[in-house]
């Protein structure tokens, strides 16, 4: 199970430093010294949920991901 977390959320890391990197206005870092991640400079807190997008009808899709975003939610995993 932790394995599967870890994995997700490395998952997530690539998809946001993909996105990121694809626009050059914005940045995006890892302050080792303040153990920190760095979005546009700014200190950024990465809080993940997980969707199994297989167990949930399509119909239900766009609500659960609004809820999902609704709770705070900044990163998802599959």
């Amino acid at each position: 199970m932790a394995g599967g977390l870890c994995a997700g959320v490395w998952l997530a890391l690539f998809l946001l430093l993909s996105i990121i990197h694809s626009s050059s206005s914005r940045s995006f870092a890892i302050d080792w010294k303040n153990n920190v991640f760095l979005k546009d400079g700014e200190p950024f807190r990465y809080i993940s949920g997980s969707f199994d997008y297989f167990r949930v009808p399509r119909f239900y899709w766009k609500d659960r991901l609004s809820k999902m975003k609704a709770a705070g939610l900044n990163a998802l995993t599959t």
